[in-house]
């Protein structure tokens, strides 16, 4: 009788680690983002998103609750995203308030995918807002203000004269680069026409 074949068992493999929760949140957030952007903010419903990021619904009610804080967590991270592209491009400058301030005037024209996705979807939000409510929610509003307190800051530090009402010329320069955003947006400007309006206000301020 022939010996018996010792058989040796293969490993098994370690079983995969569960996501984190601020993974199973991003995982959810870029679902969201991406229904948006596909076929608009109507199409963002529990269900849809659990279906694009792989999830139940329940694990989606889990993590955000109602449809409107999961918008509104969806707005936090794009302004999260947009501050951080901020902060970039401020820190590529040479310091000086002329070239800081266009550089984070810049930031906000679609100029590449990132740019043009958080435009996007800080437009479709912000409709879906006014539309629904009549009015947006307080914390949609922090990139806006941060972006006019941004110009405020570099235009005191450039000492432009008493004569310029600072905060004024801040509420149109953050008016001034929403609209242009939304030309880019529809293809009516591109965004080197945008950012040459933006140069032109620029050298008018920075004249004297």
């Amino acid at each position: 009788m022939p010996p018996e074949k010792t058989v040796t068992p293969s490993p098994s493999r370690p079983p995969s680690p569960s996501p984190s929760r601020e993974e199973r949140r991003r995982q959810i957030l870029d679902a969201v983002g991406r229904i948006i952007l596909d076929g608009g903010l109507s199409g963002a419903t529990f269900r849809s998103i659990a279906t694009e990021a792989g999830v139940s619904v329940r694990l989606v009610q889990y993590y955000f609750g109602t449809r409107d804080e999961l918008l509104l967590a969806v707005q936090e991270d794009v302004a999260a995203r947009s501050t951080a592209r901020l902060i970039d491009r401020l820190e590529a400058t040479d310091g000086s308030p002329r070239e800081g301030l266009r550089a984070m005037l810049i930031s906000f024209i679609p100029t590449d995918d990132d740019s043009r996705i958080a435009m996007l979807m800080y437009v479709s939000l912000h409709t879906s807002w006014l539309m629904d409510r009549g009015s947006a929610p307080e914390d949609s509003y922090a990139v806006p203000r941060l972006g006019h307190a941004t110009i405020v800051d570099h235009l005191e530090r450039a000492g432009l004269g008493e004569d310029v009402d600072i905060d004024t010329e801040a509420t149109l320069l953050m008016t001034l680069v929403t609209g242009l955003s939304l030309w880019v947006l529809d293809g009516m400007h591109t965004a080197e026409e945008v950012i040459a309006a933006l140069d032109h206000q620029l050298n008018r301020l920075f004249a004297g």
